[in-house]
């Protein structure tokens, strides 16, 4: 019966940061002693945790991670992390992938934890000179368009 047993789901969620024009967008080094990806290029990101909604973890997750409030803005899409779990099992981990948007006041003010070693804005014709995490730079890619389409949406009206 359903209701007698509970599974324990985990979950993702990634925020791809651009500044206030989108001409640029923060990416952070993962630090060398991560297990997954040592050394490469990524958004913010981390596990949802009980009782959170995707929103509510995008926005801690940033603030946790580089310091300072975003504005989180829309969904870019989904995407799967692989993982190992405790028996060495190959499995995925859902997430789902946001971008945001940083003042240039906040951008003065980011600082960063052992997780990631540094931090960069990119601008998008200098993306591919970073070592990226899997699948982020076509959600990148993706979030320059997106961007620049509703920025642009907006001053028509």
């Amino acid at each position: 019966m359903r209701e007698s047993c509970q599974n324990l789901i985990e979950a993702h969620v990634s925020t791809l940061v651009f500044d206030t024009t989108g001409n640029t967008v923060l990416l952070l080094k993962r630090s060398k002693h991560r297990q997954l990806y040592k050394g490469l290029w990524e958004s913010t990101g981390g596990q949802v945790l009980h009782g959170e909604t995707f929103l509510q973890a995008a926005k801690r997750i940033a603030q946790d991670e580089i310091g300072v409030e975003i504005l989180v803005k829309n969904i870019l899409g989904t995407y799967f992390i692989p993982a190992k779990d405790d028996s060495a099992r190959n499995r995925t981990i859902p997430g789902v992938r946001f971008y945001g948007i940083i003042n240039k006041i906040n951008m003065d003010r980011i600082f960063i934890g052992e997780q990631h070693s540094s931090f960069s804005f990119v601008d998008k014709k200098d993306l591919d000179s970073y070592a990226l995490i899997p699948t982020l730079d076509e959600d990148i890619k993706f979030g320059f368009r997106m961007f620049n389409n509703i920025h642009h949406e907006t001053l028509l009206r």
